[in-house]
Parts: C-alpha cells; structure tokens; sequence
C-alpha cells in the first residue's frame, strides 16, 4: 500500500474524521511539494529495508526539511508551526520511520 494512503488508513481506523484527515494530508502533500519528492520517495529513502535498519543521514535530512517546512509555512505562528510538522512526523512514523522531535527551546 502506497505510503500516503496507509497513513490515511491508520488515521481512519483511529477514529479521525475524514475532514480532518483531508487537511492533515494536504498538509502532508504540501511538505511533499516542498521537499520535491514523492511521499513514497522519502520514505524509502530512510529505509533500509535488507537490513531493516533506518538510514540515519537520510532520516535526519527529513527531520531538517520538516523543520524549515514548519517555518516556512506556518504563518509565524508556533502552534500552527507545531501542529503542522507533527502531521509530517505522523506520516513518516505511520510508514516505519522513526522521527525525533526537536526539544523546546525553553526546556
């Protein structure tokens, strides 16, 4: 199953609504756009999957594009800014890799 509609599954088994599923994965083919890959692209760029191991580098490049994705996109507006990248960080841990959020800066 294409990475983009597993995660669309799992958030439907999970009990989110359709229209909040909608917008999470406009979200999710907006980071597409910006990354200029296709969903099943980047993930399979984190996957090593003869091993079964995550490409560090790969995934850490990710983690990177996701956060200047939230900058860039979410209006100055930490919440927005948060809220969006987690719903790439959903979409990227639905698919088997793993994501670290970054720390709060004022933890």
């Amino acid at each position: 199953m294409p990475a983009l509609e597993a995660w669309t599954h799992a958030l439907s088994e999970s009990g989110v609504g359709e229209a909040e599923i909608g917008r999470r994965r406009a979200v999710v083919e907006e980071f597409c756009a910006f990354a200029e890959a296709e969903p099943d692209d980047l993930v399979e760029r984190c996957l090593d999957r003869e091993r079964g191991q995550i490409v560090v580098k790969e995934r850490k490049k990710v983690e990177v594009l996701i956060g200047e994705f939230g900058d860039q996109t979410g209006n100055g507006d930490s919440r927005t800014v948060t809220e969006r990248a987690n719903f790439v960080r959903s979409f990227f841990i639905h698919n088997g890799v793993r994501l670290i959020a970054p720390r709060a800066p004022w933890l």
